[in-house]
């Protein structure tokens, strides 16, 4: 009876971020990358070389510091799919604030070999005005041979270190970047909203039906 109850949980669990990436994937803007550009930029992460910035999952309306179920969903998928996909993920940081720290733990367990571990930003940057200059750092740092670097943090401080475009990320969205010879010293290289990994996952699960 036990595992009985525990595998009717696991499906429920599984039906859920499923009508979560579903919803997400229904409102998936036009102008977003297509799903076959999705597929590519997967099959640039397994070569490793990229800095992945993540915005954190949905939070609760009344404790915009905590995840809401929802949030928690939209993290755990995104562990889920870089892990389905192979994604070599070496270090991962995030902001010290409950949503991103829970954002980045629900992505590293699943993608990270071993023994996983956040490393909190303010390690880096103790003033809360270098944090910008920290995340620009990251962006133009190239990771371990083989490894993508993971940042997980949020829309303000995304806006302030990589311009006003960022303003309107929305929760969940990935910010892919290449340490680059240039001034800036990194390049963007694609953004892809949730609804857009949503979109990808259920192509890649019809294709494997």
């Amino acid at each position: 009876m036990k595992h009985s109850a525990i595998a009717s949980a696991h499906r429920l669990a599984a039906l859920a971020a499923c009508w979560v990436f579903a919803c997400a994937a229904a409102a998936a803007p036009q102008q977003a990358p297509s799903v076959e550009h999705t597929a590519q930029l997967m099959q640039q992460l397994r070569a490793g070389g990229y800095v992945v910035v993540v915005l954190h999952g949905a939070t609760e309306r009344q404790d915009r510091q905590a995840l809401s179920d929802t949030g928690r969903l939209n993290a755990s998928g995104i562990g889920k799919l870089l892990a389905a996909e192979t994604v070599p993920v070496g270090l991962v940081y995030a902001s010290t604030v409950g949503s991103s720290a829970e954002t980045a733990e629900r992505i590293a367990v699943r993608v990270q070999s071993g023994r996983w571990r956040v490393s909190k930003l303010r390690e880096l940057a103790p003033p809360p005005q270098a944090r910008t200059e920290v995340l620009r750092t990251l962006a133009a740092t190239q990771p371990a041979p083989g490894t993508n670097t993971l940042v997980v943090t949020h829309r303000a401080n995304l806006a302030s270190a990589f311009g006003p475009r960022f303003a309107q990320a929305g929760p969940g969205e990935l910010a892919v970047f290449r340490p680059a010879i240039k001034a800036s010293g990194y390049e963007l290289v694609s953004r892809v909203p949730l609804p857009v990994l949503a979109a990808y996952h259920g192509a890649v699960r019809r294709r494997s039906d």
